[in-house]
């Protein structure tokens, strides 16, 4: 069981430039609020990896509208366990 990840330790391992108060609907139809946060460029894998194995972390990607070649990570941050 991993452990949860603060603000405060994602910003020692990733510089974000936007965010949003927002929330991710689960599959079985219940909501976690967090944080989406956009981050200045993608991840590495080895980045992804040690991310993921917070309780309550999901990694995105973003695309622009109008320029599909750019493309950045996207961090959601639960408040609680997802």
């Amino acid at each position: 069981m991993g452990r949860l990840l603060s603000f405060s330790d994602m910003c020692k391992r990733v510089s974000y430039y936007d965010y949003y108060d927002t929330q991710l609907k689960k599959k079985d139809g219940t909501s976690v609020k967090g944080t989406l946060y956009k981050l200045d460029r993608l991840l590495s894998n080895e980045e992804r990896a040690e991310l993921t194995a917070f309780r309550n972390v999901r990694l995105f990607v973003s695309q622009c509208q109008y320029a599909p070649e750019i493309k950045r990570s996207c961090i959601f941050l639960a408040k609680k366990s997802i």
